[in-house]
């Protein structure tokens, strides 16, 4: 390129950034009347090659004449300024940089959930999913974070309040980003779409997904969430209209996070849009999201078409479909290969009952029905909260595949395009992580019987046995024969509490039978928890006895 070129190359970009006078306008679109996606009007969204970083790209726009209205340093973007009605041109002018890596217009993301009719419902999906069941294992823990990004949530909800994450490291109202991350008074999260501290729902959506994963249960009042303990971290990136810019959900991805959040709710997605996806800045922030160990999961979609909408659709994201209560795929619930799990989303007769912003109700205070991709969405968040909180070591891909392997199959054995892997089932998902198991006195689990033996000169002995679990919570034990025999016993009187941090220990005593044979017979360990839930381990004993045990010899080597 001469000189000469580049120069009109550039007077002609700094045109499309800065004409703004005269440029026809661009006007965001209720879902339902469009059929190409949504953009935010007079943005664009530009990532500079590694080499040269944001803040450098940055300094090389402002020179050129452009107007930068925001950095994200942590995904390398720039929101852009350019003339409303010439972003595509400014994406095509600014993609042939050399020193650029991607440009993509600042999509809008909407809301998966339906209309809020009135209709009072029960919590039909929690039955669905063997919730009750599956909080008689664990309701949940108050360590583990979900993020929710939505329409916000409401702060002062009775069913909510309680729930919300506190960031640690900040004194509320004081105006100033005292823990250093970027964000004044971010105290239970932020709002993205307004660029300030009150991450409060403005539209009713973000609060009812937050009570279906975590809404306060137990507690006299409203509605009982999936995960009992989980903390809701509120971030607010769709504006009262339910829509609001890919860039401002990445940016709320990356706080979420870089806030300890370990889950990722997004009960969102693009108009029709379906693979491949163009959203580089979700993109961008599904990697760094993936890389730290976080889990998240996206709402397929509501256009009852063959395509998991985006971002649902990206590998890093864990895309969940919508069921009906009899376990039928939900008609409006987008389905194909990039699906991975379904969930109850419920239907015009059967709505998911939850919380929701008071002055959104229609009638109803603080709760109401709603049915989509978006209910079922935070199913799986609430439920990867409580495998999460039973085993706090898994990672991300360990949660997804537990959630995914233990789903009730419906439709076409194993993963299929209409129902993933299946709907999901917590007391399932849970029951690996409540077991009571046998080890020898080394701490090695028991796979084989556990044998004695005994000649007319040897006694068969005695053998220590250990009972162990990975349950958090104590477990009331004991340990017996059965059926019952006289060669073997347990000593003493066995019993107990384990834990995982704790093993339990008893003795079996054999003693030499009336007559030689081999004889067989079962130890059995029994369980109960705090809540009520029974468990067993068992394992073969075995004891042979004989006239004579054979000894092994081993030959003496003499060194000349």
């Amino acid at each position: 390129m001469t000189n000469s070129m580049f120069k009109t190359g550039t007077l002609l970009l700094v045109l499309i950034l800065l004409t703004i006078t005269g440029a026809p306008a661009v006007r965001a679109q209720g879902p339902s009347a469009k059929t190409t996606p949504e953009f935010v009007p007079g943005e664009v969204v530009v990532k500079f090659k590694p080499a040269i970083g944001a803040m450098s790209g940055q300094r090389r726009l402002q020179q050129e004449g452009a107007r930068i209205k925001r950095v994200l340093p942590r995904s390398g973007l720039l929101r852009v300024e350019v003339a409303p009605g010439y972003e595509q041109a400014a994406v095509e002018k600014l993609v042939a940089r050399k020193d650029v890596e991607s440009v993509s217009l600042n999509y809008v993301i909407h809301t998966m959930g339906s209309p809020n009719d009135t209709y009072f419902s029960s919590q039909w999906g929690l039955t669905k999913i063997q919730a009750p069941q599956a909080w008689d294992i664990s309701t949940g823990a108050s360590s583990v974070v979900i993020a929710v990004i939505d329409t916000g949530v409401d702060l002062d909800h009775p069913d909510l309040a309680a729930k919300l994450w506190t960031n640690p490291g900040e004194i509320p109202g004081n105006f100033f980003d005292d823990d250093g991350n970027g964000y004044v008074d971010d105290v239970n999260g932020y709002d993205f779409a307004n660029n300030d501290s009150d991450p409060n729902d403005d539209n009713g959506h973000g609060s009812h997904v937050s009570g279906i994963a975590a809404a306060a249960t137990n507690n006299s009042t409203g509605v009982a969430g999936v995960s009992w303990g989980a903390k809701i971290m509120a971030l607010k990136a769709l504006n009262s209209a339910g829509g609001g810019g890919t860039a401002d959900i990445a940016e709320a991805m990356m706080y979420a996070v870089d806030n300890g959040a370990k889950i990722i709710s997004m009960s969102l997605g693009g108009v029709r849009t379906s693979w491949p996806c163009s959203y580089t800045d979700i993109e961008t922030a599904l990697n760094y999201a993936q890389a730290n160990d976080v889990l998240v999961v996206i709402a397929a979609g509501n256009d009852g078409q063959y395509g998991v909408n985006c971002p649902g659709a990206y590998d890093q994201a864990l895309a969940v479909g919508a069921t009906t209560s009899s376990d039928n795929r939900a008609s409006y619930s987008n389905y194909g290969p990039r699906l991975d799990i379904v969930a109850p989303g419920g239907d015009i007769s059967n709505k998911i009952y939850s919380t929701i912003a008071p002055l959104l109700t229609n009638g109803y205070k603080y709760y109401d029905g709603k049915y989509g991709t978006s209910m079922a969405t935070p199913f799986v968040s609430g439920l990867a909260a409580l495998v999460w909180g039973m085993d706090p070591s898994l990672t991300a891909a360990q949660v997804q595949q537990q959630i995914e392997s233990s789903a009730d199959d419906l439709g076409t054995t194993g993963k299929d395009d209409y129902f993933g892997w299946g709907r999901i089932n917590a007391y399932k998902a849970l029951q690996p992580y409540i077991a009571l198991t046998l080890q020898n006195s080394a701490g090695v689990e028991l796979t084989t019987p556990v044998v004695f033996m005994a000649d007319d000169a040897t006694t068969p002995g005695s053998q220590t046995l250990q009972v162990s679990t990975t349950y958090p919570d104590a477990i009331t034990w004991t340990a017996a024969i059965s059926p019952p025999v006289s060669w073997v016993s347990v000593s003493p009187p066995a019993g107990g509490q384990v834990t995982a941090a704790s093993v339990g220990q008893f003795d079996l005593n054999a003693s030499t039978p009336s007559g030689y044979n081999t004889y067989t017979t079962t130890v059995v360990v029994t369980g109960t928890t705090a809540t009520g839930l029974n468990l067993s381990t068992s394992d073969e004993v075995r004891l042979s006895y004989v006239p004579q045990l054979q000894q092994l010899q081993l030959p003496v080597i003499f060194k000349n």
